[in-house]
């Protein structure tokens, strides 16, 4: 035997050989007693043999290695000696105490319960540790974040997603990672927006009203069709929105979208949706709002601006337009099309 590996294979040998859990465990204890194992392969030793009921015979191991002055798992032995007895005496638990200080093992105590309220050291050190472990994983999440940071500057999309990924992995379940992935999401889906091509001359539906017939009855049957996929999977709302908003359709594409859930992607979309159908008053009054759903994000208050600058231009406020613009250009010169945007706008005034 050799490591935790090698212990589960020899496991998986005896229970091949047809044999009960308990002969298993005492097999184990009878090679453990004639090898020189490390902690951790007596821990995987233990851990099978405290599941497996026999705690009179892991007490026993123990206890050997005690007299001859070797490590225990003191964890576990706490664990096998409170299942064993109905009461340990005091005197015992003190000698536990010591026992566990003598080998440097104290911090295993906090593993286990048993010993809280005889010796207070013990929730203090699981608390401090608590502590400690909490403090780690932020420092670790906020390195991973400022990695992403500087990729998403420089602009390198397959790093985002594998860093995405690692914060994932770190840190399953977390919303802030959640909304990190969101942000992603929606900057991809706006880039591509912003790339595509223009349509407004020969569009493949027109922006609001139809007055080609066949064409109008052409998308009212896929409407049709959305609302029926819709009742099956409400998770598509979103995409059926994109679709109508790549046909230029934006009221369809606005109702599709208010029947997705609450998220930042929507809040983005829908502030894209408010721009393309010139609803500019409506993108003004709902940008603070979407801000404050993307509060994380450090790039919030550049789109803000970005469709701000666009808003009030539709309006006619062009100073204020070019004035909004130049400020984000002087932060983030190469953001999105805000440089074609201020000159083609410059040229305009003048």
């Amino acid at each position: 035997m050799g490591n935790a590996a090698s212990f589960e294979l020899e496991i998986w040998q005896l229970f091949n050989q047809k044999k009960e859990v308990p002969a298993i465990a005492h097999a184990l204890l009878a090679q453990a007693r004639k090898s020189d194992l490390s902690l951790k392969e007596i821990r995987t030793i233990s851990q099978f043999v405290l599941s497996a009921g026999e705690l009179p015979e892991l007490l026993s191991f123990y206890n050997e290695r005690i007299k001859n002055k070797q490590r225990i798992p003191w964890d576990y032995f706490v664990e096998a000696l409170f299942q064993s007895c109905a009461a340990v005496p005091e005197d015992f638990k003190a000698a536990i105490i010591r026992g566990a200080e003598s080998q440097d093992a104290f911090y295993e105590l906090i593993q286990v319960h048993h010993l809280d309220y005889f010796d207070e050291r013990i929730p203090a050190l699981r608390k401090h540790r608590g502590a400690e472990a909490e403090k780690n994983a932020k420092q670790i999440k906020s390195d991973l974040v400022a990695e992403l940071e500087l990729m998403q500057n420089q602009k390198l999309e397959q790093p985002q997603v594998a860093q995405l990924q690692k914060l994932e992995r770190f840190f399953p379940g977390d919303s802030e990672v959640k909304k990190l992935f969101e942000v992603h999401a929606e900057k991809k889906l706006l880039d591509s927006l912003e790339k595509r091509p223009r349509l407004r001359e020969r569009p493949l539906f027109p922006t609001q009203e139809f007055t080609d017939p066949t064409t109008e009855k052409a998308l009212t049957a896929i409407e049709a069709s959305m609302e029926e996929m819709l009742r099956q999977n409400p998770d598509m709302a979103m995409d059926f929105s994109i679709s109508h908003l790549m046909w230029e359709n934006h009221r369809s594409a606005l109702r599709f979208l208010e029947k997705s859930p609450e998220s930042v992607s929507r809040g983005w979309l829908r502030a894209h949706l408010l721009l393309a159908a010139r609803r500019f008053v409506d993108l003004l009054n709902q940008l603070p709002e979407i801000e404050g759903l993307d509060h994380h994000n450090p790039d919030a208050a550049f789109e803000a601006i970005y469709f701000r600058a666009q808003a009030h231009w539709g309006l006619g406020d062009k100073i204020q337009a070019v004035e909004l613009m130049e400020t984000l250009l002087e932060r983030r010169p190469e953001y999105r099309a805000g440089s074609s945007l201020l000159a083609e706008w410059k040229d305009h005034i003048l």
